[in-house]
């Protein structure tokens, strides 16, 4: 399953269990290098979407080609990105995120994330009851 993942340019993920980072379990810390669009929904376990899981930093280049990131309902969700990327390609063509009902999320963008984001056309944010600030540190 973790080659077809490698392949995949539009992945919706809904219900999962037993994942709390997308990249580090589904994709062995790859990024995603193909992947264009993310939906994420109703993943109760799911902490972060990128995490350095005992690294300091994210070293290899996270969702290189993703355009669209709608992340809803994920009740435990943290951060989208809990370190820094050093890769300049991460993240480098988003153009659209929409995140909805995601209680625990305090920021949406990480300060290295943000810096990275020279396509994002849209954000939106709906019902983040926690969400302190759209750029934060890690």
């Amino acid at each position: 399953m973790k080659l077809l993942l490698k392949r995949t340019e539009d992945l919706y993920l809904s219900k999962l269990k037993g994942v709390q980072n997308v990249v580090h379990e589904l994709d062995d810390g790859e990024g995603f290098p193909r992947l264009n669009r993310l939906q994420v929904k109703d993943c109760y376990e799911i902490l972060q979407i990128v995490g350095s899981v005992g690294r300091d930093n994210i070293r290899c280049k996270v969702f290189p080609l993703l355009e669209s990131l709608s992340l809803s309902n994920l009740i435990n969700l943290e951060t989208t990105c809990d370190s820094p990327l050093t890769e300049d390609h991460s993240f480098s063509n988003l153009r659209i995120i929409k995140v909805k009902a995601c209680e625990k999320l305090k920021h949406l963008f990480s300060f290295s994330m943000a810096k990275k984001l020279l396509r994002l056309q849209k954000a939106e944010v709906d019902y983040c009851e926690n969400l302190e600030m759209i750029v934060g540190k890690c």
